[in-house]
């Protein structure tokens, strides 16, 4: 895993809940939240959470009804009150859409690190799926400067940006 390569940057952003992606598989969100990009479980190792238990009606109906049993697990992100929570439906019926980043709806966590390369390596590395062209980090100019981002696919359609900023 990837341990102490995001950045603590974040602190100075105010950040709210959870981005919540609800997955095929949460198996795959575990390996890439955490045995690749070194996010840790917000309950200790995330592992424990692959056992089904019934939902309630709210989320039943909050998510259109589709019933059944539920698990997740929850990934703190470093410096931030904002956690990751991957969310997997056992009856669950329909297929992905298989969004691109251009598409409306498209998802994309963007995370702030302290050494793009070799954290951008442990993700190709363990097989994540790089979204950028070319498949290398390019670099962004903006009003605050000028970094270096990547952008990959977390194995069940969304995105995480990773930016690298000039100055720490």
């Amino acid at each position: 895993s990837a341990p102490g390569l995001l950045s603590s940057a974040v602190k100075s952003r105010p950040m709210i809940g959870a981005t919540i992606p609800v997955v095929d598989n949460l198996a795959k969100s575990i390996h890439f939240y955490h045995d690749l990009l070194g996010l840790q479980g917000r309950d200790g190792d995330p592992r424990v959470n692959l056992g089904w238990y019934p939902t309630v009606p709210f989320l039943e109906d909050m998510y259109g009804g589709v019933g059944g049993q539920l698990r997740n697990v929850a990934f703190v992100i470093p410096g931030s009150e904002l956690r990751v929570e991957a969310d997997e439906w056992q009856n669950a019926r329909g297929k992905a859409l298989n969004l691109r980043l251009q598409d409306s709806g498209a998802s994309r966590l963007i995370l702030s690190v302290r050494n793009l390369d070799k954290l951008a390596g442990y993700l190709k590395q363990g097989g994540a799926k790089v979204v950028t062209t070319g498949g290398e980090p390019v670099t962004v100019r903006d009003a605050a400067g000028t970094s270096r981002a990547i952008i990959f696919e977390d194995g069940s359609g969304f995105f995480v940006e990773l930016v690298e900023p000039a100055t720490p």
